[in-house]
């Protein structure tokens, strides 16, 4: 599950991104249940979690949002 996380992170071209754990299920073959049960330390419960690109920092990333660039 952490290799296609980090692949999926890497890929990245929006500045920030909310990635489901039914998307993570589904890209690494992990059941639903399992996926949601780890991920749950990851933000605490919701149906999955936030990622600013990894090249930027999160004051870029809300500029590039505000102004609609990636």
């Amino acid at each position: 599950m952490e290799q296609v996380i980090n692949e999926l992170l890497l890929k990245q071209t929006e500045p920030i991104r909310s990635y489901l754990w039914m998307e993570i299920s589904q890209a690494s073959r992990i059941p639903y249940d399992t996926v949601q049960d780890v991920g749950y330390g990851i933000d605490g419960g919701s149906n999955g979690f936030t990622a600013i690109r990894y090249d930027l920092t999160y004051e870029k990333a809300m500029a590039m949002l505000q102004k609609g660039t990636s």
